[in-house]
């Protein structure tokens, strides 16, 4: 086989390979449904040349080069919410970045730019759309991001979450917003629970609860969680606690408790997201859309603390539907405490029937085929088409 485009962009009407350039940062909600488009993407279209533009110092540094992407990192800041020293210096950055992102896509010459949010994405993405490069943008939250809405007016597709999703967009990108729910890692399709229990040394009789804070860490789970876990006593010989801290956060955590109780786990990270949420019986985490969206595809059961510190105030709806379809119990930042959290995951995980409807509900929200949705309108933006070389 061959892989033809069939793009504008293609240098004097000959055949090349196909390019998709991809672009989204900051944050794990960012990264991950850019990296499941693009491995879903190559995976299709092997001889594809795909990269990544991400910033030089977010969670993309690390996790991108990993993959094998190529990567090229901008020198862009966020600016909402900064004083006026930092935004003065963010709009430098973006103007620079704008420069080097132009400077990369005519490098690149890509076929189509797909970005999915966060501050890198707007100099690229931008940039593509003043060459005339296709762009497609994907949002993962009900209530948008701004860089998403600023550049969905010019955008060919956008993808959303949801029909509640589009009214928070400008009217005139309504008619290119497609509902597509959000794309989980195809290596959570091939998970195996009992598996990946044994893996992690779950025994049968024991609960694994998981307790994630974000890409970055939030300080009130962090709190709540040393609290509970330097209480005398907070063991459960049933009980297993996997606690990803974030990185800023862990010396300070570590410090705090000192020896965790019997059956505690303290991590930075959680790079293996796919086999630890399968082999989890309870999730407590931040209202991330991605995180959420991954945690629903293996039907796990959800304590939810929606973040109060996002623009938009976006994981707060997120939260509620969970709520609403009876997947999670939702604790608002301000409620959550060590005592809340010691008295909350013992209930669950002692109520076999709860944590069954809990995780029925959880399943039922999922979308499997979003991934698969959003590929294919790629790749007919692309104007790619298989052709048959035999």
């Amino acid at each position: 086989m061959i892989y033809v485009s069939t793009s504008t962009n293609s240098a004097s009407g000959e055949d090349r390979e196909v390019r998709l350039l991809v672009t989204g940062g900051g944050t794990g909600g960012h990264i991950y449904p850019a990296l499941a488009l693009a491995k879903e993407f190559g995976s299709r279209h092997p001889h594809a040349r795909i990269a990544y533009v991400g910033s030089q110092r977010g969670l993309e540094t690390r996790v991108v080069p990993q993959t094998g992407l190529e990567y090229a990192g901008l020198p862009v800041t966020g600016i909402v919410g900064r004083s006026v020293t930092f935004k003065a210096y963010g709009v430098l950055g973006m103007v620079r970045s704008l420069a080097g992102a132009l400077k990369l896509l005519r490098r690149f010459r890509p076929d189509l730019v797909l970005g999915t949010g966060g501050y890198v994405s707007v100099p690229v993405v931008l940039g593509a759309q003043m060459l005339g490069i296709p762009t497609v943008i994907q949002e993962q939250n009900v209530v948008p991001g701004t860089a998403n809405r600023l550049l969905s007016r010019r955008a060919n597709a956008i993808f959303v979450p949801s029909e509640d999703s589009i009214p928070s967009f400008p009217r005139s990108a309504w008619a290119r917003a497609m509902v597509a729910g959000n794309p989980v890692r195809k290596e959570f399709e091939r998970v195996d629970r009992d598996l990946a229990r044994r893996q992690y040394g779950i025994e049968p009789d024991e609960y694994l609860v998981v307790i994630m804070s974000g890409s970055g860490g939030a300080a009130t789970v962090n709190r709540a969680a040393a609290e509970w876990f330097s209480h005398p006593g907070s063991g459960d010989s049933r009980l297993r606690v996997l606690y990803a801290t974030g990185k800023r956060y862990y010396r300070s955590v570590v410090g705090e408790i000192g020896d965790p109780p019997p059956g505690v786990r303290i991590v930075e990270y959680i790079d293996d997201a796919s086999g630890v949420l399968a082999a989890a019986d309870l999730l407590v985490c931040r209202a991330g859309a991605m995180t959420l969206a991954e945690a629903t595809f293996l039907g796990l059961p959800m304590i939810v603390v929606p973040s109060p510190n996002v623009a938009h105030k976006h994981q707060g709806a997120n939260a509620r539907a969970l709520a609403k379809a009876g997947a999670a119990i939702v604790i608002e930042d301000g409620d959550l405490s060590g005592d809340r959290l010691e008295s909350e995951v013992p209930y669950l995980i002692s109520d076999a029937d709860k944590l069954r409807s809990m995780s029925e509900a959880s399943r039922g929200l999922a979308d499997p085929g979003a991934l698969d949705r959003m590929v294919d309108t790629i790749e007919e933006l692309m104007g790619i088409r298989e052709v048959d070389d035999s």
